[in-house]
């Protein structure tokens, strides 16, 4: 059995890959789906908790970003999620793989995206930003603990 600190490595690689499938398919969903299907969405999900409270936080939130959300944005985000998710996919799964090569690219390309998230973070506030870098600062710092141990193993 690997090292308590060799399964928290796997544990966190794996979740962060069913986000990234998860984004990569939320991205997919938005580029293929109607002009309108997004605010048709967004209101049939906040519809009930709107009829109970016409000032929810989080459902005037939504509906906020929504009436801002053009089709150049639209087609941005969808894109971007799509391509975040799958390039997020391979870094998992060259982590996961224990190739020495996917170590420092899968570093590099989360270093990349936590500085983008919080150059975003920074603009918009918007804390799911926050809690995203945070977790891929995490994953970094373990990434770079299991690539100096996977490298004294083979060494």
């Amino acid at each position: 059995m690997k090292n308590p600190r060799h399964n928290l490595f796997i544990i966190s690689i794996l979740l962060k890959g069913l986000f990234a499938l998860g984004e990569a398919a939320v991205g997919l969903t938005l580029l293929i789906s109607p002009p309108g299907f997004l605010t048709l969405f967004i209101h049939f999900m906040f519809h009930n908790r709107l009829v109970a409270d016409p000032n929810d936080p989080l459902a005037t939130y939504a509906l906020h970003q929504l009436h801002d959300f053009d089709m150049t944005r639209h087609t941005f985000v969808a894109l971007y999620l799509m391509l975040h998710g799958l390039v997020k996919v391979g870094v998992v799964a060259g982590l996961y793989s224990e190739r020495l090569w996917a170590f420092p690219i899968g570093l590099t390309a989360l270093g990349i995206f936590i500085a983008y998230q919080m150059e975003r973070y920074f603009a918009t506030h918007a804390p799911l930003l926050l809690v995203i870098s945070i977790f891929d600062a995490f994953i970094m710092v373990l990434a770079w603990r299991e690539y100096q141990a996977l490298k004294n193993r083979r060494a």
